[in-house]
């Protein structure tokens, strides 16, 4: 069934804007052993990942001691920055001297707002922290289905979604949807890179540059390419999973 409705679209467009999806993708697909890192990768599974950047990166903070230490966890795992951050501030707090001696102008900075931005977080208290939360994402939808003067059922047929999945979505404010979901629903709503990616947000996900699904994605909303079918027709034969509702 799907590759029938597949062939309605095929024309001599279809394998141009096939072709750039692949060049967008080889140009902006990193490793996803270091997202930092931006070499550039062959769409090919088998392509290795040096992570020269990141030796790079390590050499530059070649500090002694306990801070040379604390950088290099930094840039090794990025996402235990904060709690490095916390111990930054302890130390530089406890012994500014050490950090004068220990290290180079550019790392005493680094230090040093690493230091003021640790304490600044830790002011702040857990309550304080979520009161500020914002929609979710079925909330979101809803406001910007009615925004683009769109009624429930144009909605979930531009989407390619089956009416019974919509209803989840509608009457359920903490539905927890699937990335495909969002990037159907952020397509059908012909959302911009920055709609389609608060969409996301609200739903718990973000575009990853390690992900050819999420970069194809990415391709279609930057050159707006809003056609559900068409989308799909090119995903399926680059062997990229689909975003409508297929049974």
């Amino acid at each position: 069934m799907i590759e029938k409705i597949f062939k309605r679209v095929k024309n001599e467009h279809y394998y141009e804007l096939q072709e750039e999806v692949k060049k967008y993708i080889v140009a902006n697909y990193t490793s996803p052993v270091c997202n930092e890192a931006p070499q550039l990768y062959d769409i090919c599974e088998d392509a290795t990942h040096p992570c020269d950047i990141c030796e790079d990166a390590l050499q530059t903070y070649d500090v002694p001691g306990t801070f040379g230490e604390s950088v290099a966890s930094v840039v090794r795992e990025p996402a235990q920055a904060y709690e490095s951050a916390q111990a930054f501030g302890k130390a530089f707090c406890d012994d500014e001297a050490m950090v004068e001696k220990s290290a180079g102008k550019s790392v005493k900075r680094s230090i040093r707002f690493q230091a003021k931005a640790a304490m600044e977080c830790s002011a702040k208290s857990i309550e304080e922290a979520v009161a500020g939360v914002g929609q979710t994402f079925a909330e979101k939808l809803m406001i910007l289905i009615k925004e683009h003067g769109m009624t429930n059922a144009q909605f979930y047929t531009r989407a390619n979604i089956r009416k019974s999945h919509f209803s989840k979505i509608k009457n359920n404010p903490d539905y927890q949807p699937k990335k495909s979901t969002v990037f159907a629903c952020a397509i059908a709503l012909e959302l911009g890179c920055e709609g389609a990616k608060d969409l996301l947000a609200r739903a718990g996900y973000a575009i990853s540059p390690s992900s050819k699904f999420d970069l194809a994605i990415q391709y279609f909303i930057e050159n707006g390419v809003y056609d559900i079918i068409k989308i799909d027709t090119v995903l399926y034969d680059m062997e990229l999973p689909l975003i409508g509702d297929y049974e």
